[in-house]
């Protein structure tokens, strides 16, 4: 049971990188953006990503998510199923 939990958090903790990396990404690339458009259309044309907007991403709901998840398994595992299996 404990292999089960472990390889689930494993899971939901690569899951959640592949997240953090994929937004970081999309931040590098809106800033080249905006580099390029500031010399090419014109200067403020786009704003910049603003990490106060965090709220505003799905990714973070989905982080929110996996954790609840995550944490709700191992807190009912071990409340309920460990004891009955002992």
């Amino acid at each position: 049971m404990i292999g089960l939990l472990i390889l689930a958090t494993v899971v939901a903790a690569f899951t959640s990188m592949l997240i953090v990396v994929g937004a970081l990404a999309w931040l590098d690339y809106r800033n080249e953006e905006c580099d390029i458009t500031d010399q090419i259309v014109a200067p403020g044309f786009r704003k910049r990503p603003n990490p106060g907007n965090l709220f505003r991403w799905y990714e973070t709901y989905l982080l929110l998510f996996i954790l609840a998840s995550v944490i709700t398994m191992w807190v009912l595992a071990g409340i309920f199923l460990l004891p009955a299996m002992r």
